[in-house]
This record gives structure tokens, sequence and C-alpha cells, in this order.
């Protein structure tokens, strides 16, 4: 018998070509609800792939060693990224929505649900002017952190020179 791949998982991947990890801390007793991502300077001059939003259920701790939001919190949390010609190419994205490695804990068994990977069409982000929007029920009692990951490729000598014009509005 001759197997045929699945069509439509292909469809769930992309090759990556680059990868960062981002790490947004959320201090103990803070009352912010907007923090803002930090300036990736190796991320500037880059096409953003895709972004995928990690959980205390894909890792249990930080780069920083802070815990990890859970799924919960994750609930009360949007994304919104900024690119360089001012305008907000997501606002508001919920959190949860851009969770692809979600999973259920049944019997002691942890399983696995792959979501589409939602993909990014080669923007470029202004990381400092991007955002997260965290709205907790209650003041936190610990430190935590959100850690998004960002996939991307390099922009050719070519992009770079054209996107440091004024006249470049992308």
């Amino acid at each position: 018998m001759k197997h045929t791949p699945n069509k439509t998982t292909s469809t769930n991947f992309f090759p990556i070509r680059k990868h960062e990890i981002v790490e947004i801390v959320i201090p103990l007793g803070t009352t912010k609800t907007r923090f803002n991502l930090p300036d990736l300077q190796n991320l500037r001059n880059v096409k953003l792939n895709a972004v995928e939003i990690l959980s205390a259920n894909d890792m249990t701790i930080s780069p920083t060693q802070n815990p990890v939001v859970t799924n919960l919190e994750l609930g009360r949390a949007y994304l919104t990224l900024q690119g360089y010609n001012g305008l907000e190419f997501l606002h508001q994205q919920p959190m949860t929505a851009l969770h692809f490695n979600q999973g259920t804990l049944i019997a002691g068994q942890f399983t696995q649900v792959h979501q589409y990977q939602k993909q990014f069409t080669a923007q470029r982000v202004n990381y400092p002017k991007s955002y997260i929007e965290y709205f907790p029920l209650v003041v936190p009692a610990t430190t935590f952190s959100f850690l998004i990951s960002v996939y991307y490729s390099d922009m050719t000598q070519e992009e770079i020179q054209g996107a440091n014009t004024f006249n470049n509005k992308s």
C-alpha cells in the first residue's frame, strides 16, 4: 500500500530561516497594563515570517529564570505589532490565537494539538513601539514572563538601503 502524505498537515509548517525568543517580564505587583517589547537590535533589519506565543505548557522557565505565563493568563493578553511606517499591522491580536502548541492533560497524559501557524508577509517590526496589553484579574503575586518566538529572514542589502530612505513607506 502506497503512503500518500496528508496535504493538510504539510500546510501547518513553514521553513524556519532564523529564530529568536523575545521575553517580556511582568514584575511582581505591577498595576501597568501595557508592556513594550524590548529594542532588539539584531531584529531591526529583518523580515517577519511568523510569531508564536509560548505558555507554561510549552516552557516552564524563561531565559531569565522567570516562570512563564499560564494559559489562563495568556487569555487576558493582546499583542500589537507596529511597523517602521508608524502603522500597527497587528492590533490587539489575542495572544491565545498565536499560541499554536496547545494541549490538554487527560489522565496524566499530555495531548498536544497543533493549530495552523499564522504567517506574516515579510513585515518589518518596530519592536520598541510594539507592545503587549495584559489585563489580570488581580495584581500579579509573582514576577513572570511572556515568551514570543520570532521567526524571520534577513533583508538583502538593497532592501536595507531602501528601508532606510525617507521615501520608504513599508
